[in-house]
């Protein structure tokens, strides 16, 4: 017959098991979530500092919805319709920050820009 005493060490074997599982999995998770956000981080608070010095910045042009894919599939489920939306305000907001004046891009409202990055930045945190 197994006794208590000899069942225990059994039990806290299984218990520390899992729970030590359950922490590898969210150590790799957010190891996976820092490799895509830290890049895009960056890229996007070189455009801020761009924006906020007062010129348009260049690299913005190429970030499409493309560029966000592998965050948005690394984001958990209640964040993502949020960051969706901030995409979406991030990449209006680079149409909606200036003008074209006779063939020239005029960058007129810069803070336009800088919200939406900042917006943006605040769903890739360093975990």
């Amino acid at each position: 017959m197994i006794t208590f005493e000899n069942a225990l060490p059994f039990i806290t074997l299984l218990v520390g098991g899992f729970i030590g599982n359950r922490l590898a999995l969210g150590r790799d998770r957010r190891a996976d979530f820092n490799e895509v956000a830290n890049p895009l981080f960056e890229a996007l608070e070189k455009q801020r500092l761009c924006a906020e010095s007062g010129s348009f910045p260049g690299s913005a042009n190429q970030t499409t919805k493309e560029t966000f894919i592998l965050l948005i599939r690394k984001t958990p489920k209640i964040k993502r319709s949020g960051l969706n939306e901030a995409i979406d305000a991030y990449l209006s907001a680079k149409g909606n920050c200036g003008e074209y004046n006779k063939g020239h891009y005029s960058f007129s409202k810069p803070e336009v820009l800088i919200e939406a990055i900042k917006k943006v930045q605040s769903y890739l945190p360093h975990k």
